[in-house]
């Protein structure tokens, strides 16, 4: 529990939020509740609710930042939520998409389209091949375009390139052999090794 709004009877929405949560601590610790009531931690300090927003690990999902000196407003979305996520990390576990690369004739690993939408069951059982990225980053620095003749930007993690997966795609290239157009994702070819895809024909 986080908020008390009636108590004896008596309403306490008009009251200020620090004075609801003192006497829902008063209320816990009058009547001695144990599980399954769970007194949610509360604090005011903000070094404090830096070192909580990093209990992702323990299973907090999201905080919720009130206004101490305001009262209950039911309907109003007052209140602000904030994930404990990562999303780098999110993104590598459940891809919206994948850039797709391939290694030019020099061996320097060249963009060489990107996939539809990834769906749900795909996303997360590609997500499991994925593994970060930390020296010698290929295309660290570049930026990726959601679509042609878009201006949006992708958001992108960049992985270490060792999967292969397979494709279904059109014919239709740009002048530097890269597919124009997002392609859609068949599976991991997990028999094939990197090194034995066909180099990219600038």
């Amino acid at each position: 529990m986080f908020d008390l709004l009636h108590v004896n009877g008596r309403s306490l929405r008009e009251r200020l939020y620090v004075d609801r949560r003192q006497a829902l601590e008063t209320l816990f610790q009058r009547e001695g509740l144990v599980a399954p009531w769970t007194l949610r931690p509360s604090t005011g300090d903000a070094d404090v609710a830096r070192e909580w927003l990093g209990w992702s690990v323990a299973g907090v999902e999201r905080w919720v930042f009130k206004d101490r000196g305001e009262s209950y407003r039911p309907g109003a979305r007052s209140w602000r939520k904030l994930r404990a996520r990562h999303p780098e990390d999110d993104r590598r576990r459940r891809p919206r998409s994948l850039l797709l690369g391939r290694h030019d004739s020099d061996g320097r690993l060249q963009y060489a389209g990107r996939t539809s939408a990834l769906p749900g069951v795909q996303a997360q059982i590609m997500g499991s091949f994925l593994r970060p990225v930390q020296e010698d980053r290929p295309w660290a620095g570049w930026t990726f375009s959601a679509g042609s003749g878009s201006r949006e930007e992708l958001q992108v993690s960049l992985v270490v390139p060792e999967t292969v997966v397979e494709i279904s795609a059109d014919l239709s290239r740009d002048a530097r052999g890269r597919l124009r157009h997002p392609v859609r994702f068949v599976h991991v070819r997990a028999d094939i090794a990197v090194e034995d895809v066909p180099c990219l024909e600038l």
